[in-house]
């Protein structure tokens, strides 16, 4: 956390909370554990589980249960959720729920291959540029990628 903010003095002490990708803060629960505090750095900050809108720079109590681990994503960013699959083939296609944080949340870009070769770095990939605003959404599709479609966007939820 200390490289996301190096100004703020609090994330110094934090060693048992962490942010995985661009955007989720997670802050798991451990066994016996039954509440928890957990720190939100500067900015709006959305549970996950909830939907609560949180104002960061302020600790929060939390009860949720080890099965279901404290997950808080910050405003302004689209969340890619893919319905879970009994398996995987090489021709599987997963239907994704993309999940908008704030109110202009910032593109997102999600890569579709093939999944199971290097042809990626051959330039066989394509990029799907997720864009979500008030008025509209949208999926961009570019690249070289020919085989068959992996993400069918299914829902657009506004948190």
């Amino acid at each position: 956390m200390i490289l996301d903010w190096p100004n703020d003095p609090k994330v110094r002490e934090i060693d048992d909370q962490y942010v995985f990708g661009p955007s989720i803060l997670v802050a798991p629960m451990f066994l016996g554990q039954k509440m928890r505090q957990v720190y939100l750095p500067e900015g709006e900050w959305y549970d996950f589980w909830t939907h609560e809108k949180l104002t960061g720079r302020q600790t929060v109590q939390v009860t949720n249960s080890p099965e279901q681990i404290p997950l808080f994503v910050k405003s302004g960013n689209l969340l890619p959720l893919a319905r879970p699959v009994e398996n995987i083939q090489t021709n599987t296609c997963f239907d994704v729920e993309i999940h908008a944080y704030g109110v202009t949340p910032t593109d997102f870009i999600l890569y579709e291959d093939d999944g199971v070769s290097n042809d990626f770095l051959k330039g066989k990939q394509n990029r799907l540029r997720l864009h979500f605003s008030a008025k509209t959404h949208a999926v961009e599709k570019t690249g070289d990628y020919l085989g068959p479609t992996r993400y069918r966007i299914v829902d657009w939820r506004d948190n």
